[in-house]
């Protein structure tokens, strides 16, 4: 079934009726029209078993190959304090704050600065005292390798 053969259907009366509705093209070129997208896809041939009883194709499933997404894989809020903290430099709640242009404390420590720590993408400076104004945060090495990746792939 996989290489040229002849076709002689089953049931004429029923595969004259796909063809007559549109839903075959043309006798025979079924299993060719698979051999060719699956070579032209890369993936692995059909396995095709035939008795006396009737004929079992069976597909080998391969999943596709995933390509990362080119922005990173966060919410925007997380995003920003991520790239602003790509510099290098750890950076307090004020410089955060007048640097994302937020006018809501709350918004900064709820949106962007907790989701963050929680992921393991920043850290504290000083991670006994969470609360000291002298707090700043910095990347960790989890956060860098996702910046790293997000600006090797570039801008979409």
């Amino acid at each position: 079934m996989l290489k040229k053969h002849p076709s002689e259907p089953q049931n004429p009366d029923i595969a004259a009726v796909f063809f007559r509705t549109g839903l075959i093209e043309a006798w025979g070129r079924g299993f060719e029209r698979i051999v060719e997208a699956c070579r032209s896809a890369g993936t692995t041939l059909p396995e095709v078993r035939h008795d006396g009883s009737g004929l079992w194709t069976e597909w080998h499933w391969q999943p596709p190959e995933v390509t990362p997404p080119a922005t990173l894989p966060v919410t925007p809020p997380v995003e920003a304090i991520l790239r602003l903290l790509g510099g290098g430099d750890a950076l307090g709640n004020a410089a955060l704050w007048d640097r994302l242009g937020l006018k809501d404390r709350l918004h900064l420590r709820e949106h962007h600065i907790r989701p963050a720590l929680e992921a393991g993408l920043i850290e504290m400076t000083i991670p006994d005292k969470p609360n000291s104004p002298a707090q700043k945060y910095r990347l960790t090495k989890k956060g860098a390798e996702l910046l790293a990746a997000a600006r090797k792939r570039g801008p979409q």
